[in-house]
């Protein structure tokens, strides 16, 4: 179809403006997905391997550095935000321990860690971080998840106590 009218021009621009703006928005959420789950890994690594050691606030804290060292460009490697990363892995991790009835978890979400995590990872972090500094009840953490991404809040909208 070729443009034979100033309107036709105007549509066909917005209609490229809005698949631009379509794209650029399942990227950022692409690419927040992708730093999710892989702060959930360095949660579980650190969870995993410090969670005994007498040395895990040295240890975290050399990691921030080394970290921050490498990748220069990078935010989100800070003392604190590993501790949350290694808190957020654990909150959500909880829901799969054997002395925990989660017979109301596993109706809501499923029982599988992997659809925590793809739960956990549709979120932006910061909203991830308030949940489990709010919350101490998992089934709760998903419902503000769940009703995060059907509604898309943010954190202010949530009426956590």
């Amino acid at each position: 179809m070729t443009i034979k009218t100033q309107e036709e021009y105007i549509n066909w621009v917005k209609d490229i403006k809005q698949k631009i703006s379509k794209a650029q928005i399942k990227a950022s959420i692409s690419v927040n997905t992708e730093m999710i789950i892989l702060y959930l890994s360095i949660g579980k690594s650190i969870s995993d391997k410090l969670n005994k050691s007498k040395w895990v606030n040295f240890i975290v804290e050399q990691l921030s550095i080394e970290l921050k060292q490498t990748f220069i460009n990078e935010k989100g490697f800070s003392e604190r935000n590993l501790f949350y990363m290694k808190n957020i892995y654990e909150f959500y991790a909880l829901y799969n321990a054997p002395d925990i009835n989660n017979e109301q978890l596993v109706r809501q979400i499923g029982n599988s860690e992997i659809k925590v995590q793809q739960l956990v990872a549709q979120i932006p972090w910061g909203h991830n971080i308030l949940i489990i500094t709010k919350i101490k009840n998992i089934i709760e953490a998903i419902f503000y998840i769940k009703e995060t991404i059907k509604n898309n809040w943010s954190g202010l909208y949530w009426n956590i106590k």
